[in-house]
């Protein structure tokens, strides 16, 4: 019976350590388990930076050097020969007239320089008079002359100087007044793109332009471009500020046509900000106000426990990337999380796997 006693004693004293193992695993389990279900959070700290503002307006190419061609007298087309984007060579062909109208084009413009060789002989040479007649006259002369080539050509005019056609504004049939637009021959060693934009204070930082156009029988030709700023003007009339920037192509010169709709996307600085965190920071209420999650600790039993504290902000500016807050944020502020947050919500930190 003594010998027994010792023995029960012994057996529970084991089936205790037993439930202590026991409770001990669970507990740990539990805690695993709690723990691997909290939410994990990656934090950053307030920092200073510039917010870059980014902003997509449409513009149109432009070539500045060219040269407007047209007609030298009161002119019918006959047929034409070259067309709109058409790469063009100094003497090709650009369209014909028919005979008849060169002919009275030649009369009337005879008539004209002898109307004004009588006028200025009424004048004397020092006047202003006799000047601007004699300005008037050598224009006269000049259109004369280009009439009589075009006879000599048998009605075909030709372009002046290499480029491309940016603009052709006549079609076979067509009467022409004197002095009426033909077509325009851009030179195109350098090409531009103008665009406007409402925002007159922008500060231009950085600008690309999208080029997407659309040939007939062919693809569309997509490229994206830096663009060098060449120049701004301010409208008043509209408000508006007016730029305009050379093309810099990276690989080889995709032509524009004169005109030609561009994508520009433009990038300005909107200044410096002393808090400056990642757009995803902010949950938004509206484009100006919005909260963020802030982590603080607190300690426990068993370590350091982490939770986060909504806080709302005051949003200052703002891009794609960036936002700028006016809080004066001292804890680490929450920019991603693998779950939704709530205030007071207890998370876990680390590097997302």
């Amino acid at each position: 019976m003594a010998d027994r006693q010792p023995t029960r004693k012994k057996r529970i004293l084991q089936l205790l350590l037993l439930l202590f193992v026991f409770l001990g695993v669970c507990t740990y389990l539990s805690g695993q388990i709690y723990y691997a279900l909290l939410p994990q959070v990656q934090t950053a700290n307030s920092g200073s930076g510039s917010i870059a503002s980014f902003v997509t307006l449409e513009g149109y190419a432009h070539y500045p050097n060219g040269e407007l061609v047209s007609a030298p007298g009161t002119l019918q087309v006959e047929k034409v020969y070259a067309f709109r984007g058409n790469a063009v060579s100094e003497k090709k062909e650009l369209a014909s007239f028919t005979g008849e109208s060169i002919r009275r084009a030649i009369y009337d413009q005879q008539n004209q320089v002898e109307q004004l060789k009588n006028q200025r002989a009424q004048y004397g040479k020092s006047t202003l008079d006799y000047e601007l007649v004699q300005e008037q006259l050598t224009k006269a002369q000049e259109q004369l002359d280009q009439l009589l080539q075009l006879q000599e050509n048998d009605g075909v005019l030709y372009a002046p100087a290499a480029g491309q056609l940016g603009e052709v504004f006549i079609q076979e049939g067509a009467h022409l007044e004197q002095g009426a637009p033909i077509a325009r021959i851009c030179q195109t060693d350098t090409v531009q793109v103008v665009w406007t934009t409402k925002d007159v204070r922008q500060s231009v930082t950085q600008l690309r332009a999208t080029v997407l156009c659309q040939r007939e029988n062919k693809s569309p030709a997509q490229e994206s471009v830096v663009l060098n700023l060449s120049g701004s003007e301010y409208q008043p009339q509209e408000n508006t500020m007016k730029y305009w920037a050379q093309i810099q192509y990276e690989d080889t010169p995709y032509l524009l046509y004169e005109g030609e709709p561009v994508s520009v996307t433009m990038t300005s600085n909107g200044g410096d900000y002393d808090f400056v965190f990642a757009r995803s920071a902010v949950h938004f209420t509206d484009d100006a106000n919005g909260y963020v999650f802030l982590l603080k600790s607190r300690k426990k039993l068993f370590g350091t426990e982490y939770y986060v504290v909504k806080e709302s902000v005051t949003v200052l500016n703002q891009n794609e990337e960036s936002v700028a807050l006016e809080a004066h944020l001292q804890d680490p502020v929450v920019i991603s999380s693998t779950q939704a947050l709530e205030d007071q919500m207890v998370v876990k930190t680390g590097e997302f796997q």
